[in-house]
């Protein structure tokens, strides 16, 4: 939290010097270096009392939990993030509180703005990122006829031979944005979708999501996670690689 607010001060006080955006790019690009091994460390780490603080330290923990933050931020919205976080450092202001405390406070602005949708909850969004190590591949398949796509997840490895040795099945709740040529107000980012996880029993359909009524033309390059918004890697059809090959060619 001290790393994403100390970066968000500096943009705030010289927004001129862009320190915002170029760091906050360095800190996503390390952060899916490192947690994409099969030994990666956890973000939250249970210690028996304060002297045990420093010995559960980790630094990849702290830059994940940075860019997880950036991820609420601009999920929420400017106005709710910013009266959500001053609504919390003057309630907690001189005491001690826990993370349920910050992500009620997040739950109650966003339940009044309603940016995110009925049935989103902050709390088990935010669990499923800091309780497992790892962060998710997500494949999106296109269907170019009936402009729709097939969205599903699996943890990523650098290393693809783990993929097939992990015995668990993670899942992550994931915001879903995209852009394309086609696209209109491209630079307005929503987050009406979602890849969401179950509350009980695991399931395959769970990880999978259908996007409908796509705006991308079938000539159009799609492109998702507008301006690296959450922690994921993309991956997309042979055809859509394609089109983006080409434009960028």
């Amino acid at each position: 939290f001290a790393l994403y607010l100390s970066r968000f001060g500096v943009h705030s006080l010289r927004p001129e010097w862009d320190y915002q955006e170029r760091h906050a790019l360095q800190l996503y690009l390390s952060v899916l270096d490192y947690d994409a091994h099969v030994n990666t460390d956890l973000v939250t780490a249970s210690v028996p009392d304060e002297s045990h603080i420093w010995a559960a330290y980790n630094e990849i923990g702290e830059r994940k939990a940075a860019v997880l933050f950036e991820m609420l931020h601009r999920v929420m919205g400017e106005e709710a993030w910013l009266t959500a976080l001053r609504r919390y450092l003057v309630v907690y202001a001189n005491r001690t509180a826990t993370s349920s405390d910050f992500w009620d406070l997040l739950q109650l602005q966003v339940d009044r703005n309603g940016r995110l949708g009925k049935g989103l909850n902050i709390t088990r969004i935010m669990k499923c990122w800091l309780g497992q190590p790892g962060y998710p591949l997500v494949t999106v398949t296109r269907n170019y006829d009936h402009r729709t796509a097939i969205v599903s997840q699996q943890r990523f490895f650098i290393t693809p031979q783990f993929r097939n040795r992990w015995a668990r099945n993670p899942c992550w709740w994931v915001p879903l944005s995209y852009t394309c040529p086609s696209c209109q107000h491209s630079e307005i980012i929503s987050f009406s979708r979602w890849l969401t996880c179950p509350t009980s029993k695991p399931s395959s359909k769970s990880n999978t999501v259908l996007l409908e009524k796509l705006e991308a033309e079938p000539t159009d390059w799609i492109l998702f996670n507008v301006q690296h918004t959450a922690p994921f890697r993309v991956n997309y059809d042979l055809r859509n690689w394609q089109l983006l090959n080409k434009t960028l060619a």
